[in-house]
């Protein structure tokens, strides 16, 4: 349970590590039964040519693969790396793949360009890939941002962000605030990282080699990206330090668990 700080960072034993890994494919294949249901039942109700189905998820689990357990905790590929598979109506585009990166946020401009209601970029998170399913360029090389810092369980765990590529990946890493520092005394802190990390994800895939300190002339490339992304964090922190999250949402997130 993520909620827990004394549980994210503990060293189980391998054999239950595999436990656990199994009771998660276990619900997986539960989803994946029901999931064939619903396919099924709109066949049988002859509405599933016309109809547009998203598979998806919002993110992954850790099982101690970088020293942690559950999510909202770090940005490596276990978390952030999620299926994304899209039924157009009359199976349109069947088959297409894009190679490089998207984000779950160009899910929704996408569907709105498909059908073709209007949408305000500057409102939305987030660009259309129909373009590129349209054109066969499917390879068009692009930058996805993945940031964790309201999104965290509990405050102490130490904000961070990564710029994902077709091939490398960066990681900025916060320093930790001394009153984050203070919380873990009586819990396993999270493992110390360097505050910059960087990943060959093709032939590093589970990120076991940071060679931030290998390849200074990619860390200079990225630099002006990496100093925009922080300063903009920065800045909306000290805008939200005061904010109080909304009661309804505070119940909501109590009922499933997670505060």
């Amino acid at each position: 349970n993520n909620a827990k700080p004394e549980k994210t960072f503990v060293e189980l034993d391998e054999q239950i590590r595999k436990s656990v890994i199994e009771l998660y494919q276990a619900e997986i294949m539960a989803f994946d039964d029901f999931f064939g249901g619903f396919i099924a039942e709109l066949k049988k109700r002859n509405i599933y040519q016309q109809s547009t189905i998203i598979l998806m998820s919002d993110h992954g689990e850790e099982f101690f693969d970088h020293r942690g357990w559950g999510h909202s905790h770090s940005l490596y590929q276990e978390l952030i790396k999620v299926p994304l598979m899209i039924k157009f109506p009359n199976q349109r585009f069947a088959a297409s793949e894009i190679n490089p990166v998207i984000s779950n946020n160009d899910i929704l401009p996408t569907l709105l360009d498909y059908y073709k209601i209007p949408l305000d970029s500057n409102q939305i998170d987030g660009e259309s890939v129909l373009d590129k399913l349209e054109t066969g360029d499917l390879k068009k090389k692009k930058l996805v941002i993945s940031s964790m810092t309201g999104s965290r369980y509990f405050e102490a765990i130490p904000e961070k962000f990564a710029i994902i590529g077709s091939r490398y990946k960066i990681i900025y890493n916060f320093k930790p605030s001394q009153k984050q520092l203070d919380f873990f005394k009586d819990y396993l802190a999270p493992p110390e990282v360097r505050q910059l990390e960087l990943y060959d994800l093709i032939n590093d895939p589970e990120e076991r080699t940071n060679l931030s300190r290998m390849k200074p002339e990619l860390i200079k490339k990225y630099m002006p990206y990496i100093k925009r992304i922080r300063n903009k964090i920065e800045k909306n922190r000290s805008r939200n330090t005061h904010r109080r999250l909304d009661p309804d949402v505070e119940k909501q997130l109590k009922t499933i668990g997670y505060i």
